[in-house]
């Protein structure tokens, strides 16, 4: 089930049992809008998978399948035979990228990978890092570029002075894990990153603190 033309929704935490929408270009009058859901003039909505629980992250894959995390701790792929767990047993996880033909997991504290095999019938796990700062918030998404996976670390309360200095903050590691470093502080929870294409600029959804109320942006 490949994705053409397509952009698939931000999947929330929050969601419990749901469903993943798509939001696409169509010509006028095409059928399977979801009219709940307001979307730029050229485009409609409409569900594109279902029977998930808690959908965390989403990741295009080699194989045109899509991959799914699930804040419960499993990976799903979901493609024209349905729903397939690859993976599970992660701790919360909010992070998921492939990079080449590898699949990334960002969960509570550690990074790891799943590599396929057999035709992506299976897959085989590797904790490639771990021991990384969590508390209120933890790792989040991932990206990478020129041998670099940078990760999004967030802080470990709402607003304080971390004791650890990799609390809030985007890291980047080598491709296997190591050679840590910080590469920006002064965030909160950068919850998604990505490179603008082309070029070296990395961008990041930083989730703001919760004590401002409802008259300062929270994400």
């Amino acid at each position: 089930m490949k994705i053409s033309r397509s952009v698939i929704s931000s999947a929330s935490r929050c969601l419990g049992t749901a469903a993943l929408l798509g939001a696409y270009l169509v010509s006028p009058g095409s059928a399977n809008a979801q009219t709940t859901i307001q979307v730029p003039s050229g485009f409609h909505a409409t569900v594109f998978a279902g029977g998930l629980s808690g959908p965390t992250a989403l990741a295009q894959g080699p194989d045109g399948r899509l991959y799914v995390a699930e804040e419960g701790g499993q990976i799903i792929a979901v493609g024209s035979g349905g729903n397939t767990i690859i993976a599970s047993g992660f701790t919360t996880p909010l992070g998921l990228a492939w990079n080449k033909h590898v699949l990334y997991v960002s969960s509570t504290g550690q990074v790891s990978t799943l590599t396929p095999t057999n035709g992506y019938r299976s897959f085989k796990r590797r904790v490639i890092n771990s021991g990384l700062p969590t508390g209120r918030h933890q790792n989040d998404g991932m990206a990478f570029r020129n041998g670099w996976m940078y990760l999004g670390v967030g802080s470990t309360c709402n607003a304080c002075v971390e004791t650890d200095p990799r609390s809030a903050t985007i890291m980047r590691f080598h491709y296997d894990g190591t050679h840590a470093q910080i590469y920006a502080h002064g965030l909160r929870n950068p919850y998604g990153l990505a490179f603008r294409p082309g070029t070296s600029q990395l961008y990041a959804t930083d989730n703001g603190r919760d004590d401002f109320g409802n008259s300062v942006p929270t994400s």
